[in-house]
C-alpha cells in the first residue's frame, strides 16, 4: 500500500480536533484501522512468500584447470598429453553448452584456481574446490549451494552424452525423491542431486573405482532415503571411450 494511501486513511479515520477529550468513537476507529493494517500486511507477506521466494535450483559443475599433463592422464597414456588436452577442452566446451541451457543458478568449481576464460562470469558463479578428497570437495560445494537453494545437482566434465533435458529431469525428480543419480558405465556416476543437505553419501567412499555407485546407493538405502536413477551413460576416460563417440578434434 503506498504511503500516500495510508496517510489518507489516517486522515479519514482520525479527527482533526486538538481537544484532549476525544470522542468515544475514535478509539474504535483506531482499532478498526489497526486491524485492517495487520490483515493487509499478513496478506502481503503470504503473497510475497509465494511469488518472490521461489528459488531456482543450483547446478554445480566440477572442472579441472586445463593444463597439459594434468588432465585426462589415463587417456594421455595412449594418445599423448597434447591430444588429451585437446579432448578435455572439447569436453569442457560441451559441458559449458549443456550447463548454459539449464534453467538454474550455475556454480562453477575449478580444481586449482579461477580463470578469466570461456566460462563467462555472467553465466557462472566461480569458485575453487576445497577439501582433502573428492568427497569433501563435493560436500563443501553442496553446503555452499544449499545456503541459497533447495535442490542441488552436481555434474563433472567427463560425460559427452549428458544433455540439458537430463539435467532438467534430475531437478524435477527431486520434487518427489531425496536423491537422483546418473550412473556411469564404469561404476561411478556422472550426476548426483539431492533436495537437502545429506552429505553422508560422500563419506568413506572408494573414489575412482567401480564401487562408487553401488556404495552410494547402499548408503542412500541404508539411511532410509529415496532415490531415482537416470539412464546409464559413459564417461570419457580412455581412448576407446572417445572413439566410441566418434568425435574429431
Amino acid at each position: 500500500m503506498p504511503s500516500r494511501t495510508i496517510r489518507l486513511k489516517w486522515r479519514t479515520l482520525l479527527p482533526t480536533t486538538t481537544d484532549r477529550s476525544l470522542p468515544a468513537s475514535v478509539p474504535n476507529k483506531c482499532q478498526l484501522f489497526g486491524a485492517r493494517c495487520v490483515r493487509y500486511f499478513i496478506f502481503k507477506s503470504k503473497t510475497l512468500h509465494k511469488t518472490t521466494f521461489i528459488l531456482k535450483p543450483a547446478l554445480i559443475i566440477f572442472i579441472k584447470n586445463a593444463r597439459k599433463g594434468r588432465v585426462k592422464t589415463r587417456l594421455a597414456a595412449t594418445v599423448g598429453e597434447d591430444r588429451a588436452l585437446d579432448i578435455y577442452r572439447a569436453l569442457l566446451a560441451r559441458t559449458r553448452e549443456v550447463a548454459r541451457a539449464v534453467d538454474a543458478d550455475r556454480l562453477l568449481f575449478y580444481s586449482d584456481f579461477t580463470e578469466d576464460d570461456e566460462w563467462s562470469a555472467t553465466d557462472f558463479e566461480k569458485h575453487v574446490q576445497s577439501g582433502a578428497d573428492l568427497g569433501a570437495r563435493m560436500a563443501n560445494a553442496f553446503e555452499l549451494a544449499f545456503k541459497k537453494h533447495e535442490k542441488v545437482v552436481i555434474i563433472g566434465s567427463d560425460c559427452a552424452s549428458l544433455t540439458p533435458a537430463l539435467v532438467g529431469q534430475a531437478f524435477e525428480t527431486l520434487d518427489t525423491r531425496d536423491f537422483v543419480v546418473g550412473p556411469a558405465e564404469d561404476g561411478g556416476y556422472y550426476l548426483l542431486g539431492m533436495n537437502r543437505p545429506m552429505f553422508f553419501v560422500f563419506e568413506n567412499m572408494p573414489w575412482s573405482t567401480s564401487d562408487v555407485l553401488p556404495r552410494t546407493l547402499e548408503k542412500i538405502e541404508g539411511a532410509g532415503k529415496t532415490f531415482s536413477l537416470l539412464p546409464v551413460l559413459s564417461d570419457i576416460d580412455f581412448e576407446a571411450d572417445w572413439q566410441r563417440h566418434g568425435w574429431e578434434i
